[in-house]
């Protein structure tokens, strides 16, 4: 629809696919954008995150385990990056406890610990696939029963530049 308001011709639709255009002034209400390409050329994405937490008490065994509340899937794009942060309280018992991050391109160690300690960790992905990646805090005791682990989190940011 064509026509004038406050004696500017304006158009108006209801419905449009722009293959090619150019805004120079622009008043938006609600919008999504999926990818950003700016004048330079750089392509931008949409930076988000997830998270994952639980203080459920969780026995650790001699093995690495990812406990409930330890994963954190997200969608990434192999032009961002993902900033994973995670922690671990473990209260060990007579043995030490220890705990890291795994994610699809590797392992940070996040430390051990002999006492009532929160142990902290991050990754950084600089090469995340186009689709959803997993990332995860796990834990284990030098010796099965050798410490619980009181409450565990994990986030994970998906960023682009």
């Amino acid at each position: 629809v064509i026509g004038t308001v406050d004696g500017v011709t304006k158009v108006s639709m209801a419905n449009a696919f722009i293959q090619d255009g150019a805004i120079k002034n622009a008043k938006i209400d609600d919008l999504t954008i999926r990818r950003i390409k700016v004048a330079s050329g750089a392509t931008f994405g949409l930076s988000w995150g997830n998270k994952a937490y639980s203080n459920s008490s969780y026995m650790l065994t001699a093995n690495w385990v990812a406990p409930p509340g330890g994963v954190v899937p997200i969608t990434t794009d192999s032009k961002g990056r993902v900033l994973v942060i995670a922690f671990a309280h473990v209260l060990s018992t007579g043995s030490y406890s220890y705990a890291r991050i795994v994610g699809p391109h590797g392992t940070v160690d996040m430390g051990s610990a002999m006492s009532d300690t929160t142990l902290h960790g991050y990754m950084i992905d600089d090469a995340p696939i186009n689709g959803t990646s997993t990332y995860q805090i796990q834990v284990k005791s030098a010796v099965y029963g050798g410490g619980t682990c009181l409450n565990i989190g994990i986030c994970a940011f998906a960023y682009y530049r």
